[in-house]
């Protein structure tokens, strides 16, 4: 039977009318919009206007809002892939936020360039033996690391907590670099900048100079150790600092020993180092970090590590568990983040 076309096309019409009649809420839905939390990931909202949307959150523990459009509507809610290019991490929504006990904190993501937590990062603080990474490249731009350096008596004891170093004895750059940054020697500091000014070189201006450079913008350095309670610095700007230095790889090699030993040249002396950055035996995937201790900047640990497959950096001040706060934030991210 041959039916006239213009009575099958009011036919089509017909039906499709009937359709959306019986299931209206289909034609209409829209996306659902997102909001931001810790990490500038997008999660799933609630509204008074929408259906709940559990499914998909609450059973996974997954923050699908940014891989998937969410359609819902009184008589169904289904999902729609919008692309295979997700942003990465995903903030897994069962993991809470993390709740630092420190004065400022971040956790940032160096492959993905992005903060994975950020609480307090602009505030001003004293950063204590931090300082150290910025002494330390400044040195390497301007000491080549075979150079000789004769520890003289007025680097010795500096911090009245015992000395480091032994008057007249000649070190190595790199060997009296090496107890600066493992064992945090105040003495060692103070002998590269007395061996700088014999140059003309002020350290610490140069220090600052580089500071500048980094866009360190509310930085200020007093002396080459951290001792100076008056300088500061921020958890942003020590980010930029520690992220630096890893065009000095040497830094990153020595900031990751436990333990070693370093000899004057004559060998008449022996300095048994160890480093004071306590992670680094118990927790796995660490490259490197500093530590920094005074009594009004409490403690503080910059902390470079590989954690799940993407390079983490970690910044903590003015807490009294630097160790543990630390600790705690990169653990939090392996429970917070889908990789």
């Amino acid at each position: 039977m041959n039916i006239p076309s213009r009575f099958l096309g009011l036919l089509i019409v017909g039906i499709a009318i009937a359709f959306l009649a019986a299931y209206p809420g289909r034609a209409g839905s829209q996306p659902v919009a997102t909001k931001q939390v810790q990490g500038n990931i997008p999660t799933i909202p609630t509204s008074p206007q929408q259906i709940p949307l559990v499914t998909a959150s609450a059973a996974y523990g997954v923050d699908l809002s940014s891989s998937e459009q969410i359609y819902n509507d009184r008589n169904a809610m289904f999902l729609l892939p919008v692309n295979d290019t997700l942003p990465r991490p995903l903030r897994n929504t069962v993991a809470g936020d993390f709740i630092s006990q420190s004065r400022a904190a971040l956790l940032y993501d160096i492959k993905n360039g992005r903060y994975l937590f950020a609480d307090n990062i602009d505030e001003e603080l004293p950063v204590a033996s931090v300082t150290k990474l910025m002494a330390a490249m400044v040195i390497l731009d301007y000491v080549k690391p075979d150079a000789e350096i004769v520890v003289k008596r007025e680097y010795i004891n500096v911090d009245g907590d015992g000395a480091d170093l032994y008057a007249g004895e000649v070190l190595r750059a790199e060997d009296l670099l090496k107890i600066m940054l493992i064992s945090s020697s105040n003495d060692a500091a103070l002998a590269f900048d007395g061996y700088l000014r014999e140059k003309n070189i002020s350290l610490v201006s140069e220090m600052n100079r580089k500071a500048a450079e980094l866009g360190m913008s509310s930085t200020r350095f007093l002396d080459p150790a951290g001792l100076n309670d008056d300088g500061y610095s921020t958890a942003r700007d020590i980010l930029r600092m520690a992220q630096e230095v890893d065009k000095y790889p040497i830094v990153w090699s020595i900031l990751r020993l436990i333990n070693t030993q370093v000899h004057s040249r004559d060998n008449k002396f022996t300095h048994s180092l160890r480093s004071t950055n306590h992670l680094l035996s118990s927790l796995s995937g660490i490259i490197g970090g500093k530590t920094g201790n005074t009594p009004k900047a409490k403690g503080s640990l910059v902390l470079l590590i590989d954690r799940n497959n993407t390079l983490l950096m970690s910044v903590v001040l003015g807490s009294d568990d630097r160790f543990g706060q630390t600790r705690k934030l990169i653990e939090w991210s392996d429970q917070a983040y889908l990789w």
